[in-house]
């Protein structure tokens, strides 16, 4: 699992970083990029080139959400990227990257192509058959990759939520959000198993248990491999409030979704 040097429980690294001179990034605490509904190295799995296209090709399936997959094969990343692609209208993939170099030193081997339709929403003129995002619902302005490492100038993705393939983009063409701050996005989580992982009124293993019925939890603070959060129904009455595990070593333990 990709823990890297310095980083903290389930490999947890620093605070959100927003690209240089990208604008202001679509990213905002609760909704993760929602404006527009409310306004390789060469080990890598090979990408080749592909021509641009200059007509619409609807490769992706726009309004799909991944199933959030958690398996120990899977890496669980340090957080995710989301491109700025208000700004950014096309976003690059690159492979065989040398890190020692700077970006403009690299070619890039394929690409994802924003825009408007005649509704103002957005959609793709085109898109990598490959292509898997973690997170994918553009007419609600979300497309989410899996990040497993940062660099300088370039941040390793997943971009193939399935087979696990990866990739880099740009780092100054959107916003990393470390685990933490994404979940404090999200709607709400649920433990993936409820009958094992209990709710504690601290964040203890050792700790009192709470005693409520509840369907989804609201997330309120990350601490470390803890969540707290307020239990609730699925009609949003509260039950009672406590602490839960989200991950541990290395393996996420909640299921979560940006959406009501």
């Amino acid at each position: 699992h990709l823990m890297g040097s310095g980083s903290g429980p389930c490999g947890i690294q620093g605070p959100a970083q927003t690209g240089r001179g990208g604008g202001p990034s679509h990213f905002r605490t609760r909704k993760i990029g929602t404006q527009n509904k409310q306004k390789e190295q060469r080990d890598f799995k090979d990408m080749p080139p592909t021509e641009t296209k200059t007509e619409p090709t609807a490769l992706l399936d726009l309004n799909r959400t991944i199933d959030i997959i958690n398996s120990e094969e899977k890496e669980m990343g340090i957080g995710f990227f989301i491109p700025n692609f208000h700004e950014h209208r096309t976003l690059y993939f690159y492979g065989g990257v040398n890190l020692e170099k700077g970006l403009t030193e690299h070619m890039p081997q394929d690409s994802i192509v924003f825009t408007l339709d005649e509704n103002q929403n957005y959609t793709t003129t085109y898109a990598p058959p490959w292509l898997v995002p973690a997170q994918l619902k553009l007419d609600y302005g979300i497309i989410h990759f899996k990040a497993l490492g940062v660099g300088h100038d370039f941040v390793m993705v997943e971009t193939n939520a399935k087979d696990t393939r990866k990739s880099y983009l740009n780092k100054n063409k959107g916003t990393l959000v470390t685990w933490p701050e994404y979940i404090l996005s999200m709607n709400s989580v649920e433990p993936i198993d409820k009958s094992s992982q209990k709710i504690h009124i601290k964040p203890l293993d050792h700790a009192g248990e709470v005693q409520a019925v509840f369907d989804i939890i609201t997330p309120l603070l990350v601490k470390g491999e803890w969540l707290y959060g307020i239990l609730q129904k699925d009609d949003r009455t509260e039950t009672g409030k406590g602490w839960v595990r989200w991950c541990k070593e290395g393996n996420i333990l909640i299921t979560y979704s940006p959406f009501s």
